[in-house]
């Protein structure tokens, strides 16, 4: 059984339910945190009104953002695909005076958090692509490091397998 790590979407962790990906277990699931969030430093999240969203998914979603788990989480869990879905890239980013970043998610706006002190910066701007860029390289940098390069995949191609295998 091939074991999955998801950076991405509910999307293209649904796909991993059908019966056609019985040989898939998905193994750690990301969500809601931009590329760019994750190479920033971390953020408390001690003012954010959690309890208003009412799901513990929705809340970890938040949490994982302000602490950068992303990075942490590839480094310790044993996994044979990183499943790359970059649709949580829609959302904007706010960056704060210290140069922290946290994604500006469905889930985050949900709970009524007000970001303030810093900067919004729009998901389809040229400051947003520049930055996405800039950490996309140092992803790849981090993913040769820790050897996971080669388990890297996208969506479409996981769709393709599961479908077609």
């Amino acid at each position: 059984m091939s074991r999955v790590f998801i950076y991405g979407s509910c999307v293209s962790r649904d796909a991993f339910s059908l019966p056609e990906a019985a040989k898939f277990s998905v193994v750690e699931y990301c969500a809601r945190t931009s590329l760019v969030s994750a190479w920033a430093p971390v953020v408390p999240c001690a003012n954010v009104p959690l309890d208003r969203l009412g799901s513990f998914w929705k809340s970890r979603c938040i949490q994982r953002d302000f602490a950068k788990e992303l990075l942490p989480c590839l480094e310790k869990t044993d996994f044979d695909i990183l499943l790359l879905d970059f649709i949580d890239e829609r959302f904007d980013i706010y960056r704060y005076p210290d140069g922290s970043i946290i994604t500006l998610s469905s889930e985050l706006d949900e709970c009524m958090y007000e970001p303030s002190g810093g900067e919004r910066i729009s998901a389809y701007g040229d400051e947003k692509t520049d930055l996405w860029a800039a950490c996309w390289g140092k992803f790849i940098t981090f993913c040769k490091e820790h050897n996971i390069i080669d388990k890297i995949r996208n969506e479409f191609f996981m769709i393709f397998i599961i479908q077609f295998s």
